[in-house]
């Protein structure tokens, strides 16, 4: 390409482009930003050779991650000034965002690079933005005006002379605060060291400007004159001011086109946040795994810098590229990020591109939104964590939707739209006003707080209640406002009665009754549309799924019946009705019930259908949202860390373990030897604990010596509150569950579970870092000792430093749920359909004897591999009996298939219960034959009709785990004892959240 007289090599494949950002001799900049100099100087950006590596060791610093934070301050206050501002736009009409992000990053990078407010977005007709704007445009005109080119010809133009007046502004302004900051600090210079020892009015270390720095640098010998420190302030004004307001900008617009993925960035800022307006922290930005993916994504798509120049200082050859010195090259990341062979459907907007799995297959310079190599820029850390703060803050407040102006791409010094980007914005005011402050008052009164209610709108009203709220919430709608303040002390209510003094007793009751009374009625006044229209609209879309038919509010509710038992029933009798597809309603939410394995299939091997359903988010108190829980980019990072924890060499390890604790097992049955029968159950659930502990947790808990133990209990109190409000919808709503006897409970469960492994978690983490230096853990007899799970998280932080104590107690919290109560009702089934089958018990019972002969050796993991026809035994058990009888997803995307046409949203439950006893894949479904486990009869059935640990890419990581322990703890009881099946006591299937019986297992044993 030629510009004028200039010959471009354009280099567009990362095969090249690494070569040459990579190179640390071709770092020139070429002509082009000759045009800068007169603004930027020879700063950061337009230096070379000694100068800027100079001046790139003494700024480097100055972005070092402690400094970074410190900014978190005035990324939130201008950004929720930002949120004010687009409050006026929130009425349905379309605008152009773009002026107002120009804004607020200006406000932004004014203040960090040179420690004074400008405020702009409250005055945004200021000098200094005409002449910052209207420089740029000259600096692009002349770039691609060869006439410009010469100094002496452009000078006589009146592009020279308006550029004259707007440096003489911009510097002016830059020199009049250099000379301001670099006052104040030599007064401070005899009574302080080092201007890091200034503090605000509340004793609190002051945040320092890049500016303040760059001076303090200069005090302590880096000999950078005014108008140096001027050229790197300017430079990182320009560099930092339009680069991210288009980045946010454009991120915005993808969100707006792609609601699905808003959604998602939503669904993960509300998993942070809760109904919390509080302000954003370093480690929150650093939990927004997804919402970083969108905007890497967003960059690919519309990269801020389309074009990277350099003029090459010495000759380059490259395969069958020859370039000479002195030849000006142009690096496209544009063309490079919609280059197929690194991006497939380049045009399709997919943020999962930059899941840590995928993006180690690409080349690393075939994505260069900041460039790459030694002159990569050195802000890049600054920009996404001041996107991040502005995009999420703007996505909490506001749904964004695109306006009818399509956006016209132009390459200036950065990507632009020149005809803007437009929106609009929705705030539900009236339904926030009802959700999220009447609904926390109501609560928080009937908790017996302190607090002043007051209406302005012609009248104020306040009243007693007991103890400080801690609450402070302001929404404006009409002319009303309401106010919750905390007290310091209570404020008596004025009473009617003598004396001036009322009952508080009766006072407290008649106003929280009256105020449940208005905001149920406030409630159903708002909520009935939304309601209405979202059934209906739910309704139309699964018109062709047979189901009965729901009553209004509640749905189907009630024909699920008050208990587990029931449900088990109730739902039994649903799949009989209607067969393997069903609709049922709960409350407002529409949920496709399939046990078809075709079904199954397409819902299970989808990469991107990988979202939990609505009743998931019921274990999010407990479980956080750790690999059970979680979905998308967080999902499949920390899916990837914990894979190599169910390593069989790893595994191989636990086998002692199983032993150790079946021991314990085995002689705790004695006692029954030729008795009655006695409940099976508790035995096994007991020893599964102690095992998952001691795997998971690297400790023991001695559940076996200590049934009585509180952990134990409050795992099954937390199991059976799950279930009950998955399925009853008045409990769907946090507020009313937190206000009932249950969330009570429910708190003193997490408390019980939460303290027990934090805990441990901190002993274990104390004990490590003790042993950190050294290359294995022995213990007293010098073999490398077991490392449990937690261990495992440990050391993946310690290395990666990407794992926070809250993340490693939620997947140790996850691992201990998963594999506790799932392999005791796996085990305890077999058992029972052992004893009640004792044709197959002795088959067993001969295999171990085979492998076994009359020794009482240990079983190794080899042993356990040979256990063919105990593990068709267990196979068949799980499938009568699944340890999770089903479980759920709501669609990312639409499916279709077969009968079924889905919207994304749409909550579907897969029934593996029904899907295991469908006779058209198992004949005589009830019969209990483990030879339908053959390798034979397993190859003539669909690959999806039996899923007890689930398929695809969410199969259960702990699949191969649990195998191990129940053959290890099933051949144990087998070469020790017989085992009969009590009669006349059939077993009531429970469905929980795994399948258990409500009137235990009943059995008899005879020793061996």
């Amino acid at each position: 390409m030629w510009l004028g007289s200039n010959l471009f090599a354009v280099v567009a494949d990362a095969k090249y482009v690494e070569h040459f950002l990579s190179s640390n001799t071709n770092i020139s900049k070429n002509m082009a930003y000759k045009f800068l100099e007169h603004w930027l100087g020879t700063g950061l950006l337009t230096s070379t050779g000694s100068k800027w590596k100079h001046r790139r060791r003494i700024i480097t610093p100055t972005f070092h991650f402690k400094i970074l934070e410190d900014f978190m301050d005035v990324f939130n206050s201008r950004s929720n000034i930002l949120v004010q501002k687009l409050k006026k736009e929130a009425d349905g009409r379309e605008f152009d965002i773009y002026n107002y992000i120009t804004l607020c990053a200006l406000d932004i990078i004014y203040e960090t690079a040179m420690g004074v407010q400008m405020n702009v977005q409250d005055n945004s007709n200021c000098e200094y933005i005409s002449a910052l704007q209207g420089l740029a445009d000259i600096m692009v005109k002349r770039m691609f005006t060869p006439w410009l080119f010469s100094d002496f010809i452009f000078n006589m133009t009146k592009y020279g002379k308006e550029q004259r007046k707007y440096l003489k502004v911009l510097h002016d302004t830059t020199d009049e605060v250099i000379a301001k900051r670099k006052k104040e600090l030599l007064e401070k210079a005899n009574g302080s060291t080092s201007i890091n020892t200034e503090e605000n009015d509340f004793g609190q270390k002051k945040r320092l400007a890049f500016l303040d720095l760059l001076l303090q640098y200069t005090r302590d010998g880096a000999n950078l004159t005014d108008k140096e420190i001027r050229e790197e302030v300017d430079t990182f004004m320009f560099e930092g001011h339009d680069t991210t307001a288009t980045a946010i900008s454009f991120c915005l617009w993808s969100l707006a086109t792609h609601p699905d993925c808003q959604e998602k960035v939503y669904q993960e800022l509300y998993e942070i946040f809760g109904d919390s307006n509080r302000d954003t922290t370093v480690k929150d930005l650093q939990d927004m795994k997804y919402l970083d993916a969108v905007i890497k994504e967003s960059q690919r798509i519309y990269p801020t810098v389309p074009f990277v120049f350099r003029e090459l200082d010495e000759e380059v050859n490259i395969d069958d590229l020859h370039l000479a010195k002195g030849t000006n090259v142009m690096i496209s990341p544009f063309l490079m990020n919609y280059n197929a062979e690194y991006f497939p459907e380049p045009e399709k907007f997919d943020p999962d591109r930059f899941s840590s799995e995928n993006s180690q297959r690409r080349n690393p310079y075939a994505y260069v939104p900041f460039s790459a190599g030694p002159r990569n820029c050195i802000g890049q850390r600054f920009a996404l964590m001041e996107m991040k703060s502005t995009i999420s803050k703007i996505v909490r407040n506001y749904k964004i939707t695109p306006g009818s102006k399509k956006i016209v791409l132009c390459a200036e010094l950065v990507l632009r739209s020149v005809n803007g980007i437009h929106f609009l914005i929705n705030e539900n005011i009236f339904l926030w006003f009802l959700s999220h402050l009447y609904f926390k008052l109501l609560y928080n009164i009937l908790r017996n707080s302190s607090c002043v209610f007051s209406v302005h709108n012609k009248f104020k009203h306040k009243f007693e209640v007991a103890e400080p709220l801690g609450l402070h919430c302001t929404k404006r709608a009409s002319q009303a406002a309401v106010e919750v303040e905390p007290l310091s002390r209570p404020v008596p209510l004025r009473s009617h009665e003598p004396g001036g003094q009322c009952a508080s007793g009766r006072c407290k009751m008649w106003v929280t009754a009256l105020l449940a009374v208005a905001t149920a009625v406030l409630a159903l006044l708002l909520l009935l549309p939304l309601y209405v229209i979202h059934w209906s609209w739910a309704a139309r879309l699964t018109a062709h799924v047979p189901g009965p038919k729901p009553l209004p509010l509640i749905g189907n509710a009630p024909e699920f019946g008050k208990g587990p038992v029931e449900f088990m029933n109730n739902m039994t009798k649903l799949w009989q009705q209607y067969g393997s597809v069903v609709k049922i309603w709960l409350g407002h939410k529409v949920c496709i019930m399939t046990a078809k394995p075709q079904h199954l299939e397409v819902f299970m091997k989808s990469n991107t259908n990988i979202s939990k359903n609505f009743s998931y988010k019921y274990l999010h108190d407990w479980l956080g949202t750790g690999l059970l829980t979680s979905t998308g980019i967080k999902w499949k990072e920390h899916r990837k860390m914990i894979t190599p924890a169910f390593h069989f060499k790893i595994l191989e390890e636990f086998v002692d373990t199983f032993h150790q604790n079946s021991d314990i097992l085995i002689d705790s049955l004695k006692k029954h030897v030729k008795g009655s029968a006695f409940d099976f159950y508790e035995y096994i659930t007991l020893a599964t604990l102690d095992i998952i502990c001691e795997t998971a947790l690297g400790v023991s808990v001695y559940a076996q010596q200590h049934s009585e133990s509180e952990y134990v209990e409050a795992v099954k109190g937390m199991a059976n509150m799950v279930m009950k409000r998955s399925f009853t919808p008045w409990m769907f709503f946090d507020f009313l569950f937190n206000l009932s006897e249950d969330g009570k409970k429910q708190r003193r469960y997490l408390e019980i579970l939460h303290g027990t492994t934090r805990k441990v978690i901190h002993s274990r983490k104390e004990e490590f870092m003790k042993l950190a230096a050294k290359e294995t853990v022995v213990d007293e007899i010098g073999q490398k000792k077991k490392m449990a799970l937690l261990d495992m998280l440990l050391e993946t932080s310690r290395k990666y430093g990407n794992l926070t104590d809250e993340e490693i107690r939620e997947e140790v919290d996850t691992f201990m749920f998963e594999g506790h109560d799932t392999t005791a009702s796996g085990i305890s089934f077999c058992l029972w359909l052992l004893g009640s089958h004792l044709d197959i018990q002795t088959k067993a019972y001969n295999e171990l004897r085979d492998i076994f002969g009359d020794s009482n050796r240990k079983a190794t993991y080899r042993d356990l591999q040979e256990m063919k026809y105990l593990e068709c035994v267990i196979k068949e058990t799980l499938r009568l009996y699944p340890s999770v009888p089903l479980f759920g997803r709501e669609l990312d995307e639409d499916v279709k298939v077969d009968e079924l046409n889905l919207p994304a949203g749409t909550n579907v439950v897969f029934l593996t219960y029904f899907l295991h006893r469908d006779s058209d894949v198992y004949p005589n479904p009830e019969k209990f034959d483990p030879n339908r486990f053959q390798p034979d009869n397993i190859e003539k059935r669909h690959p999806f009709a039996f899923l007890p640990f689930s398929a695809g890419p969410r199969n259960c990581i702990g699949q191969k785990f649990a195998m191990l322990e129940m053959k290890a703890i099933i051949s144990d009881i087998l070469r020790n004892y017989k085992v009969i099946a009590a009669e006349n006591v059939p077993v009531e299937l429970s469905l929980e959240i795994v399948l258990r019986t409500s009137n235990g297992i009943f059995m008899k044993i005879e020793e061996r």
